[in-house]
């Protein structure tokens, strides 16, 4: 649910204000082309939605001016865009904290930028772990725990299988210390 609500808004804000730019921003390349895919898809779904005027596996740019960039999240590749009106970090928990930094000063030419960041919890560490906590004025959505969309069998088996420390992050949002943690 949340690759395809992010998907949604991307396409919202692509189609519904012209000239936007849209930067989709994933830890790895498969992970940011998924989601890319499916932004182009809800695109695509759109009644009335401005044709596409590039065919590109990175980019797409629609007859309106916007533009929807898939980017692989390496600091050292992803700095050089301004005003972005969207910047989405998929699996923001996996995501470098380097990354998260680099695209910031990117909305600061942008009066209505947002930043949507979304992940499943991953250790009590990173820029997400910081943001979720609390810190930051951010607008928090969910958890939606692994009960509320999956049956109590499918859940027991995850977590004979996964071990709790997994199946606890991985399902129900609890942002634990790492396993390989000292103290």
């Amino acid at each position: 649910g949340k690759s395809t609500t992010a998907a949604v808004l991307g396409a919202h804000v692509a189609i519904y204000e012209p000239g936007s730019l849209v930067l989709i921003v994933a830890r790895g390349d498969r992970q940011a082309a998924e989601l890319f895919e499916k932004l182009d898809k809800t695109h695509q779904a759109a009644p009335g939605a401005p044709k596409r005027t590039t065919d590109s596996a990175r980019e797409i740019v629609l007859e309106n001016g916007s533009r929807i960039v898939c980017l692989p999240g390496s600091a050292e590749t992803i700095v050089g865009y301004s005003s972005p009106r969207l910047i989405i970090i998929d699996e923001a928990a996996r995501t470098k904290d380097d990354v998260y930094k680099s695209v910031r000063p990117m909305l600061s030419r942008s009066p209505k930028g947002q930043l949507f960041l979304l992940s499943t919890a991953f250790g009590k560490r990173g820029f997400f772990y910081e943001v979720w906590s609390g810190k930051g004025n951010w607008r928090r959505f969910g958890p939606i725990k692994g009960s509320e969309v999956h049956d109590a069998q499918f859940l027991e088996e995850e977590r004979l299988e996964m071990g709790d420390w997994w199946f606890d992050q991985e399902y129900n949002c609890t942002f634990l210390e790492g396993v390989d943690s000292v103290f």
